[in-house]
């Protein structure tokens, strides 16, 4: 789970973009239950702007050599997050299968 709030790493436009996530070492994408996004108001104040994310394109694992291995996830939709809903989990790795 990221669990830095920095306000200059907020994504703050429409155009797509990426991050990681720090996983326990050993983790592997067998072990990876779901993939979810939460909306999360940097500052004092919530200005109440919903986000909608439309696609995970991938989601990968580093080798050893730290060069990415073949992604796992892949999830096209649109999802809205507002104020009153923040989270949604896009990826269930049930529909995976």
């Amino acid at each position: 789970m990221l669990r830095r709030q920095v306000p200059e790493w907020s994504v703050n436009r429409d155009v797509p973009a990426a991050t990681t996530v720090g996983l326990p070492v050993g983790t592997t994408p067998a072990d990876v239950v779901s993939v979810s996004v939460r909306r999360v108001p940097i500052g004092l104040s919530d200005n109440g702007a919903t986000l909608t994310v439309t696609d995970i394109d991938r989601a990968f694992f580093l080798g050893p050599d730290y060069l990415p291995q073949a992604s796992f996830v892949s999830w096209h939709g649109s999802q809205q997050l507002t104020a009153a809903s923040p989270t949604a989990v896009l990826w269930p790795a049930a529909l995976a299968g």
